[in-house]
């Protein structure tokens, strides 16, 4: 019996986390459901890259974090936008010393409204991915996947 037991201790991490030495970027962390993600994974012990468009709750996010004994960094910015989504990789990778173990891609937006007061502009930008500007042929998909919010949700995979 004691055998066994120290072979389950031994496969048990306590007093740390399960997490721990791990490096996560977690997208759309500054409030909600990314929030309370990237508390969860540093209470785990992570390294969490707190990502969000609003900067002031991305900072507050990784404040609180870093307040109660965890480790996180803050990245704000627009992951629509190249040059920020290469930022935001260039400092997830330094700050786990060129390592991202984890990714959870939290971040999203709706244009909320029934499908008729949806404006073109608001239908052509959400469609971009999947109709191609002319002709309105599909594309092929490239990973990640892409989830359209309309009234009626869309959803699609490159599985």
């Amino acid at each position: 019996m004691a055998d066994r037991i120290r072979q389950i201790a031994s496969q048990l991490n306590y007093p740390k986390g399960l997490l721990v030495g791990q490096v996560a970027i977690i997208t759309g962390s500054g409030q909600g459901i990314g929030a309370e993600c990237a508390r969860l994974f540093a209470n785990e012990d992570a390294w969490v890259v707190v990502s969000d468009i609003d900067s002031a709750k991305a900072r507050h996010a990784a404040d609180t974090i870093n307040a109660s004994g965890g480790k996180a960094l803050a990245v704000p910015g627009d992951l629509l936008k190249d040059d920020d989504l290469k930022e935001l990789v260039h400092k997830a990778a330094e700050f786990g010393n060129g390592k991202i173990h984890i990714i959870v891609n939290n971040a999203g937006f709706t244009f909320d409204g029934v499908i008729h007061k949806v404006s073109r502009a608001e239908q052509t930008f959400l469609l971009h991915p999947v109709l191609s500007p002319g002709g309105g042929e599909r594309k092929e998909m490239k990973p990640p996947c892409w989830l359209l919010a309309l009234p009626l949700t869309i959803s699609f995979t490159n599985r």
